[in-house]
């Protein structure tokens, strides 16, 4: 079976899970924090992603280090468990990513990132949350970032939704568009 519907099924399973207990914002916090360190600490990925040479207990340990509490929720640290008993540890990134995005589409919750030359303000942020939410119906998590290379305006983007109001792309746009008129006349 393909590996992405099987990180697909677990992932809806730890939701239903988690919709039961009531636990899906402290697990989905969890999960959120360990797609970090999986992603940003290579031993940590490598010593995860080994099929031998190290224990359940030891990756459950490692699993619980790197959320930086020290706890994992009950339910993220039954979900790792039944992932390493079944022997499908190799998916658990997969797993988190299905599972985040389902999280937030059933919490109705858009994250988007915001790129400006300088930070943003209030009603820049209130402004691009009406539009997300009359675009999607879902509330919008905006983090942000300031670019210098934008030469003025704004960029947001979501996973499938992007809203460029730069100074760079609209002269890139004039450049195009006079580089376009200019090769018609010769």
């Amino acid at each position: 079976m393909d590996s992405s519907i099987i990180a697909r099924r677990y992932a809806l399973s730890l939701l239903k899970y988690v919709t039961c207990t009531g636990g899906g914002e402290r697990v989905c916090d969890d999960i959120m924090r360990l797609q970090d360190s999986l992603s940003s600490i290579k031993d940590f990925a490598l010593m995860v992603d080994a099929p031998e040479g190290v224990s359940a207990e030891r990756k459950i340990s490692l699993f619980r280090a790197a959320v930086r509490s020290g706890a994992l929720a009950p339910e993220t640290e039954r979900f790792i468990r039944l992932v390493i008993k079944q022997e499908r540890i190799g998916l658990i990134r997969l797993m988190f990513h299905d599972f985040i995005e389902l999280y937030h589409r059933q919490q109705k919750l858009v994250y988007g990132h915001l790129k400006s030359v300088v930070p943003p303000t209030e009603q820049l942020l209130d402004y691009i949350r009406d539009k997300v939410y009359e675009a999607t119906g879902c509330k919008a998590i905006i983090s942000t970032e300031t670019d210098p290379t934008l030469i003025g305006g704004f960029v947001f983007e979501t996973d499938d939704y992007m809203m460029d109001a730069s100074v760079r792309t609209a002269l890139e746009d004039i450049r195009r568009t006079y580089i376009d008129n200019n090769r018609r006349i010769v």
